[in-house]
């Protein structure tokens, strides 16, 4: 009788590639389990610089809606809280998306709270973000708005850099009105100059600042919003 070996290298052939493949199995499962467990954290990182609460100012009425495409985005707002009648609200977005846009982000925040003293003064506020990102940055780009409210005189002041119109509707007149002055993109050129919109605001008005993640959302067929739906 005869015993032929093949048989028997052949198994112990595909045993050896079971046990390979089911070993990268387990490190790429565990891997992923990392991979979910840092993004989970990042998400909890990026949510705790966001404002916790909406500001309290008189004459004043203010809501908000966060949501990322991703787990964490380089969507970002914030507020500079003067007194009870004295409000900077800032809206940014940055290039890109997931960890590296979010990081960028956080440090957007870090640069608004620095340039605190000069929040009443919108352009000095978006010159001062973008010369400190020309200096941190390299690579991804920031849009950002930055809106000053004084409702003691009932006035805005705003400022923009490569970001979407700001809408204004006055309600007594039932108009719509878009301010699409902006400066550069942040983070390009340190030297570069803003320049402020004055806007007076009346009993009524409302004010919209967003990302061009609304007028980008697109539907099952793959449709914009778009900037029409918006102004409706």
């Amino acid at each position: 009788m005869s015993w032929r070996v093949e048989p028997v290298g052949f198994f112990i052939f595909t045993s050896c590639l079971g046990y390979i493949a089911a070993r990268r199995f387990f490190i790429n499962e565990q891997q992923l389990t990392e991979f979910n467990k840092e993004m989970e954290d990042a998400m909890r990182i990026q949510s705790s610089i966001l404002p916790q609460q909406m500001p309290r100012i008189e004459g004043l009425q203010i809501a908000t809606r966060y949501l990322p495409m991703t787990a964490v985005a380089g969507d970002f707002y914030d507020f500079l809280i003067f007194d009870h009648r004295h409000l900077g609200v800032l809206v940014a977005d940055v290039s890109g998306h997931g960890v590296p846009a979010a990081l960028v982000a956080s440090m957007v925040k870090v640069a608004l709270a620095s340039h605190a003293g000069s929040g009443s003064d919108s352009a000095r506020v978006i010159s001062g973000l973008n010369e400190l990102l020309c200096k941190q940055l390299r690579g991804p780009l920031v849009t950002a708005a930055y809106l000053y409210l004084d409702m003691e005189k009932r006035t805005a002041q705003y400022c923009g850099a490569g970001h979407p119109p700001l809408l204004l509707w006055r309600q007594a007149i039932q108009r719509l009105y878009e301010f699409e002055e902006n400066g550069l993109i942040l983070g390009v050129r340190s030297n570069e100059d803003y320049s402020n919109i004055e806007l007076d605001l009346e009993a009524g008005d409302r004010v919209l600042m967003y990302t061009d993640g609304i007028v980008e959302a697109g539907n099952a067929s793959e449709e914009f919003f778009g900037e029409k739906r918006l102004k409706e």
